[in-house]
Order: C-alpha cells, then sequence, then structure tokens
C-alpha cells in the first residue's frame, strides 16, 4: 500500500476489510446460532456493533471523498468545534446536593478529562517541532517512535477518563 494512499484507495481498502469481517461475523454467528444452538454472548453483540461502526465511518469517508476531504494538502484542526459543558452540567444535575461524595467524584472526572485533552493537544502539537514534520515523506519527518509514544499516551488518557465517567 502506498505512503500516501489516495481517497479512492482508503475508501475501497475499507469496504473490501468490512467484506471480510461480514463473512467472518456472520460465519460466528452461524455456528453460534444455528450449528452449536447457543445464545449470543456479550462479545458478540460487541462485535456487531463494532462492524456497525466500521460501516458507519466508511460511510462517513464515501462523503468526504466527495465533498473532496481527501484531496493532498487538506489539513484537519479543531475549527467550527463549539463544545460547551452542557453534558458535564446535565451530569451535575443527575446528583442530588446530598451526594457530596459523588458530586466531588464527578468534579475529579470533569477536571481530568479536561487535562487529558489539553494533554493530549500539547503532545501532538509540540513532540514533533516544527509542525510541518507530522505531514511530510522526507527523511526529516517524524520518527515512528515519536508517534507510537504520542498515540499510546493519548489512548491511555481517552480511554482512562471514559471508563471513569461510566455511571
Amino acid at each position: 500500500m502506498p505512503i500516501d494512499p489516495s481517497g479512492p484507495t482508503v475508501v475501497a481498502t475499507e469496504w473490501a476489510l468490512i467484506s471480510v469481517a461480514t463473512v467472518v461475523i456472520l460465519a460466528r454467528l452461524y455456528l453460534r446460532l444455528i450449528l452449536q444452538r447457543r445464545s449470543l454472548l456479550a462479545s458478540d453483540v460487541l462485535m456487531c456493533a463494532a462492524w456497525a461502526s466500521a460501516v458507519a465511518l466508511a460511510s462517513f469517508d464515501i462523503y468526504f471523498l466527495r465533498i473532496g476531504i481527501f484531496k493532498p494538502g487538506t489539513t484537519f484542526d479543531l475549527a467550527g468545534f463549539e463544545g460547551t459543558a452542557q453534558e458535564a452540567e446535565n451530569f451535575y444535575k443527575i446528583f442530588p446536593s446530598f451526594m457530596v461524595k459523588r458530586r466531588r467524584f464527578l468534579w475529579a472526572v470533569i477536571v481530568y478529562a479536561a487535562i487529558g485533552f489539553i494533554i493530549t493537544i500539547l503532545l501532538l502539537s509540540l513532540s514533533c517541532l516544527p509542525v510541518w514534520r507530522n505531514w511530510t515523506l522526507s527523511d526529516q519527518r517524524c520518527t515512528v517512535e515519536s508517534i507510537k509514544i504520542n498515540f499510546e499516551i493519548s489512548w491511555v488518557l481517552n480511554i482512562s477518563a471514559d471508563i471513569l465517567s461510566m455511571p
């Protein structure tokens, strides 16, 4: 696969992999439900949900291809992001004022998620300076090790914040 695939290559690869996953998932469900006559497990449901997420992602990529997102030179950023504290406020309303420990834990999770977001953005922005090294294909590009470390730290912060925010 080329280092910098074109939009149609990305879409075709996604749908090819989704097709393979569909065959494997249908075979597993056929085995479990028809041949073994057993009920579905939680892993089967999660697997189907992951497949549905992949189909949704690939569908969006078709639309993105149509509007020109995959053209060379197109950058991604947080332009147009208008996040609010609405979700945190809704969670805060769920816990009555007498649930002091739960409200403190909620605030701790909110602060943790905000700090994790800031750390992730700073890592992505400042770990490989100058910034153009993130997108170049020359020998001056960022090392794979720095990209791997950024991904791992961001992943841990994101997943841990998601787990802490579960009800």
